[in-house]
């Protein structure tokens, strides 16, 4: 259910995930190399960033209310019987308390998120990330280091395309860019599944130029996309 709701972020179906299998394998036909796909909903729960934001406009805030102090006093005068210097400390508190509330719960819908957290945060932690499930996933042990990796973040809206060593010493990294950006304009188009067909068909293109298919060299990946939750 959960991977159906990543999907949909997207706009693929399940069937998309065949469609995307059997580009893969297809692609993989005439190389010894291996591709292996991956989309996560956010690289990072970025809550520092978050939390920072929150504190910075509680900051500003505060200085605000003092600013209208004298009304604010004024309109606790007319509300209460007694009114104290506390009062007035324990509504600006309080009024900043509820802001920096409001906006740290604001600031989780993703599209405002998007806005707060700054680009290169965003690019560090998605390529990070992506190193990461580079390893885990184990696409890094093919005998000949041709393991290409891409990965999607949604949150992000960031494509990467890793490679393993044996790949990067042939391959210039702008041309994995390239690909990197028909994916990134299917995303905006809502054609996600045709566009990472097409990524994985170039991929497979270049690797069977520099490591075409030897007799005898297993699927050492399996074919497909990779839904990973966090």
């Amino acid at each position: 259910m959960k991977n159906n709701r990543i999907l949909n972020k997207i706009h693929m179906k399940n069937e998309d995930l065949d469609l995307i299998k059997n580009a893969v394998a297809e692609a993989e036909k005439n190389t010894n190399g291996e591709i292996a796909l991956a989309v996560i909903p956010q690289s990072d729960s970025y809550s520092f960033v978050e939390m920072f934001a929150a504190l910075c406009l509680a900051f500003v805030s505060f200085f605000v209310l003092l600013y209208f102090g004298d009304g604010i006093w004024h309109l606790i005068q007319t509300k209460l019987w007694y009114p104290s210097p506390k009062t007035l400390t324990a509504v600006i508190g309080f009024s900043v308390w509820i802001i920096m509330l409001l906006f740290f719960l604001l600031i989780n819908i993703p599209a405002i998120d998007r806005l707060i957290i700054p680009r290169r945060i965003k690019e560090a932690r998605v390529y990070a990330r992506a190193l990461r499930h580079f390893v885990e996933c184990g696409i890094y042990k093919t005998a000949e280091r041709t393991g290409v990796l891409i990965f999607v973040s949604i949150l992000e809206r960031k494509v990467f395309i890793i490679t393993d060593s044996g790949i990067a010493e042939k391959v210039e990294q702008g041309t994995w860019n390239g690909i990197c950006k028909t994916i990134t304009e299917g995303l905006k188009l809502k054609n996600t599944a045709k566009s990472l067909c097409a990524a994985v068909e170039e991929c497979g293109n270049i690797l069977s130029k520099h490591f075409p298919k030897t007799e005898g060299n297993p699927n050492e990946y399996p074919d497909g996309l990779v839904i990973l939750e966090g």
